[in-house]
C-alpha cells in the first residue's frame, strides 16, 4: 500500500539506530500499542497499514470550494529491511486532494533516519506537476478517502464510521446487518468503551447535527471517526449524548478531545461501562 519513492532507494544503506523498535507484528492491536509507545501517531490518525509503512494525516485543510484539501501525511517504518535499506524510518509527505475531480497532487516528499520526523530531513521525491488519479490500494487513495469520502474507515478502529441512533425504550440495535456492510477487520459498534463526548442534546437530531458538523470540518480530520448517539436518563429526563469512540485508551480520547477544542466546540471523555 505505502511504496518507497525511488530517490530513497537509490541512496547508500546505512544502519539503523539501534534504538529505533518496531512492532511485534502487524495485527490491530500490536500495531496499536507500538504507536502509543514509540511513535507521536495517534492510532485514530491512520489511514493505511502496510507491511512497510504505517501512514497517518498529520494535517488536513480545506483550501476550496468544491471541496479541495491540502493533506500532510506522516508514515513510520514498520520493516527493520525498509530502514536498512535507506537508512529511513520516518517520511513526511504533502498532497492536494480534489474531491468532485477524483485526484490527487503529491508535494514534496522527505525522510528522517530517527522516528517522529526527527533528525536531518532528506528529500526523496520532488513534487508532482499535474493531478493524476489516485492508484487503487495505496497510501494516496488512502489519504483521498479520508478527506473525501465520509464513509471511509480508519483502519485502527473496532467500529464502523456510522451515526446511529437508539431508542431509550430499546436494547441495542440488531447490529446483522452492519457487520454485513462493515470491513472484515471493523467489528460492530458497542455501547460500551472510552468516547468523547461532545453534546447532550433534548433529541437525538439534534445531537446527530453536531457530530455532522464536527466531521465535516476540515480543519479537524474527523472523516472517518466511529460516532454514537446514546440516550441516558439524567435528572429525570432522557437527553441525547453525541459521542465519538469508542477508543481503546484514554489517552487516545484525550488527544481527539484537544483537537475538537480547538475547533471550537467543547468536549470530555467519557467512560461508559
Amino acid at each position: 500500500m505505502y511504496s518507497i519513492p525511488p530517490a530513497a532507494q537509490a541512496w547508500q544503506p546505512s544502519a539503523a539506530s539501534p534504538t529505533v523498535t518496531y512492532p511485534a507484528g502487524l495485527e490491530r492491536d500490536q500495531v496499536a500499542a507500538w504507536l502509543q509507545a514509540e511513535t507521536d501517531i495517534a492510532p485514530s490518525e491512520v489511514i493505511a497499514i502496510s507491511p512497510s509503512a504505517v501512514i497517518s494525516i498529520a494535517s488536513a485543510e480545506r483550501t476550496a470550494d468544491p471541496p479541495r484539501y491540502r493533506v500532510t501525511l506522516h508514515a513510520e517504518a514498520l520493516s527493520r529491511g525498509v530502514a536498512f535499506e535507506n537508512g529511513l524510518v520516518s517520511w513526511q509527505m504533502t498532497l492536494e486532494a480534489d474531491c468532485a475531480g477524483g485526484r490527487v497532487k503529491s508535494g514534496e516528499t522527505k525522510g528522517h533516519a530517527r522516528r517522529n520526523l526527527q533528525g536531518e530531513a532528506r528529500p526523496l521525491r520532488s513534487a508532482d506537476i499535474g493531478w493524476r488519479p489516485p492508484p487503487p490500494r495505496t497510501s494516496l487513495e488512502s489519504a483521498w478517502r479520508a478527506v473525501c469520502d465520509p464513509g471511509f474507515v480508519r483502519p485502527l478502529f473496532a467500529a464502523a464510521p456510522v451515526i446511529e441512533t437508539q431508542s431509550p425504550s430499546r436494547t441495542s440495535p440488531d447490529r446483522r446487518e452492519a457487520s454485513r456492510s462493515a470491513p472484515r477487520r471493523a467489528s460492530a459498534p458497542t455501547d460500551r468503551g472510552i468516547f468523547v463526548q461532545v453534546v447532550a442534546a433534548s433529541t437525538a437530531d439534534e445531537a446527530t447535527k453536531v457530530l455532522r458538523t464536527l466531521v465535516r470540518n476540515p480543519s479537524g480530520g474527523l472523516v472517518g471517526l466511529p460516532t454514537r448517539v446514546l440516550p441516558a436518563a439524567v435528572a429525570g429526563r432522557t437527553v441525547y449524548r453525541g459521542l465519538f469512540g469508542g477508543f481503546e485508551a484514554r489517552e487516545q480520547a484525550s488527544r481527539l478531545c484537544v483537537t475538537i477544542k480547538t475547533m471550537g466546540r467543547d468536549c470530555f471523555v467519557r467512560e461508559i461501562r
